[in-house]
C-alpha cells in the first residue's frame, strides 16, 4: 500500500510530500493541486516522459517518489527522476521490483478513455491471476529466445583489444506492453460510444469486480457521475480495490463519505487555511467538524464514531499537527461552522484524550500480534510505548508505528475500549 507520495518540480508542487491512507478523498478548490497528485502517480507507474509544459523549472529535474509497504513492518521508498529540460525518464532510486504486482489505474476528469480503462483493468486481472509458474515459464521462454539469437553472433568478428566480444542480456517481462485489446460493443468500437453510455460502463466496471492489486485514482469524480452515483462508487471502490485516491471539490461528497481519509489540498494562493478552503467550496449542510492532529488519528476517530453510531453527524478533518488545531478551530467558528476538537492527552487541555497519545488505546493482543512482542501490558506513557516497538523492530520509526496501528484499528477497537468513552465525553 502506498503510504506517501513525494513530488518535486511538477505542476503545482515545488516540493511536497502527501501522506495517504488506504482510501482517500483529496478535497480542495480548482487548481489547488489535487489532480497533480494523481497525474504524478500516473507518470511514476505508467510513463517514461513528462510533457515539458508540466515542469515548473526546466533547470531542475522532476522527482516523483512513493513510500510503499507491501510486507508487514517493511517500508520501501522508490523515486524516479526525469530530466527537467526534456522531461525524459533518467534514473531511479530504490528497488522497482517491489512494485511489480501493483497496477495504477488513473481516471482523469471528463476525458475518460474507456478502451484504455478496460485494458488497464484487464491487465491488472492478468497480473492478479497469472500463476507464478506460468510467469516463470514466460520469463524463461523470453530469455532462451534472446540467448538463442545472441549465440548466432560471432564474437571473433568483433575484437575489442585482444579478446573477442561477448554478449549478454537481461530480460524484463512487462505484461502492460505485451498484452493489447480491441473492445467493441455490438460491433461498434467502444471508444466511439456516447458520453452517457461510457459513464454507465465506467460505473459498472468499478463496482462489479474485485482488484486486489489496483491503486485506483479518480479525478473530480463528481464531474463524471451524479453525486448519488459518485457516493455509491466511492463506497464500492473501498471494498473492491487495493487502494483508492479520489479528488473532489464538492463538499456534498465530503459530507457523504466521511469514513474515508479526507485530505485538504491547498497548494494555491486562493486558500491558505482549511477554513478558507471550505468557505470556497460551499455549505456543508450544518454538519459538525471534528478536528484531529493527523492522518492516523482520523482512522481511530472515524472508527470510534462508527461504534458510537454518530459517523453521519460529523466530518473528521486532520489539521497537520496539534499546533494547527486551535487556529483552524477559531477560524471555522468565526465563519459559522460547528466544531469539536480531539487532541492527544499530552497536550493537557480540556479537549484532550485521557491517554498521552491515541496509540496507547491499542489492546494488548493487537500490540503483541502486530509487532511480534510478548508484553504483559500496554505501556502507559508514550515514550516507553514507542521505544519498546522500535527497539524490537529496528527499521520502524514512530510515524511508521502509528501508521501500522491505525491501518489495523478496525480489527481491535471495540465498544468496551476506553477511547469510546473518552470520545463521547469530548463530543458533548
Amino acid at each position: 500500500m502506498i503510504k506517501s507520495i513525494y513530488i518535486k518540480n511538477f505542476k503545482a508542487y515545488e516540493k511536497e510530500t502527501i501522506k495517504i491512507s488506504k482510501d482517500n478523498l483529496l478535497i480542495g478548490e480548482n487548481d489547488s493541486g489535487k489532480s497533480t497528485v494523481l497525474e504524478a502517480l500516473d507518470i511514476f507507474f505508467n510513463k517514461d516522459k513528462i510533457e515539458k509544459e508540466l515542469i515548473r523549472n526546466a533547470e531542475t529535474d522532476v522527482e516523483i517518489g512513493i513510500l510503499i509497504s507491501n510486507k508487514p513492518l517493511k517500508y520501501t521508498f522508490v523515486k524516479k527522476i526525469y530530466k527537467g529540460k526534456t522531461g525524459k525518464y533518467d534514473s531511479i532510486e530504490g528497488d522497482l521490483a517491489c512494485l511489480d504486482a501493483i497496477k495504477y489505474v488513473f481516471i482523469p476528469a471528463n476525458l475518460v478513455d474507456i478502451k484504455k480503462l478496460i485494458c488497464d483493468l484487464a491487465i491488472a486481472k492478468v497480473k492478479q491471476e497469472i500463476p507464478d509458474e506460468t510467469n516463470n515459464q514466460l520469463q524463461e521462454l523470453y530469455e532462451n529466445s534472446v540467448n538463442s539469437v545472441l549465440s548466432t553472433i560471432d564474437g571473433q568478428l568483433m575484437v575489442v583489444g585482444n579478446s573477442s566480444t561477448t554478449f549478454s542480456q537481461k530480460t524484463t517481462l512487462k505484461l502492460d506492453s505485451a498484452v493489447k485489446y480491441d473492445i467493441s460493443s455490438s460491433g461498434i468500437p467502444i471508444e466511439g460510444r456516447g458520453s452517457g453510455y461510457k459513464k454507465t460502463v465506467i460505473y459498472s466496471l468499478l463496482t462489479k469486480s474485485k482488484y486486489e492489486n489496483v491503486v485506483i485514482g479518480i479525478d473530480e469524480i463528481e464531474n463524471s457521475l451524479s453525486i448519488k452515483n459518485a457516493t455509491h462508487l466511492i463506497d464500492a471502490v473501498t471494498n473492491l480495490f487495493y487502494q483508492s485516491i479520489i479528488t473532489t471539490h464538492s463538499v456534498h461528497l465530503m459530507s457523504c463519505v466521511n469514513s474515508k481519509s479526507i485530505i485538504p489540498i491547498m497548494n494555491n494562493n486562493n486558500a491558505e487555511t482549511v477554513a478558507e478552503m471550505l468557505d470556497g467550496l460551499g455549505n456543508i449542510n450544518n454538519k459538525t467538524f471534528v478536528l484531529v492532529e493527523g492522518k492516523t488519528d482520523m482512522l481511530w476517530i472515524n472508527k470510534a464514531l462508527s461504534i458510537i453510531g454518530k459517523l453521519d453527524d460529523y466530518i473528521v478533518i486532520q489539521c497537520g499537527g496539534c499546533r494547527n488545531i486551535d487556529p483552524v478551530e477559531n477560524e471555522l467558528i468565526r465563519k459559522g461552522y460547528n466544531c469539536r476538537v480531539i487532541k492527544d492527552g499530552d497536550t493537557n487541555s480540556s479537549e484532550s484524550l485521557s491517554k498521552e497519545c491515541i496509540e496507547l488505546y491499542i489492546t494488548l493482543d493487537a500490540l503483541n500480534n502486530l509487532f511480534g512482542l510478548t508484553e504483559t501490558s500496554v505501556p502507559t506513557d508514550k515514550k516507553t510505548f514507542f521505544d519498546i516497538i522500535t527497539s524490537k523492530n529496528n527499521e520502524l520509526k514512530e510515524d511508521s508505528v502509528k501508521d501500522i496501528i491505525s491501518q489495523n484499528v478496525d480489527s481491535f477497537l471495540l465498544e468496551d475500549n476506553q477511547l469510546i468513552n473518552d470520545v463521547k465525553e469530548l463530543l458533548k
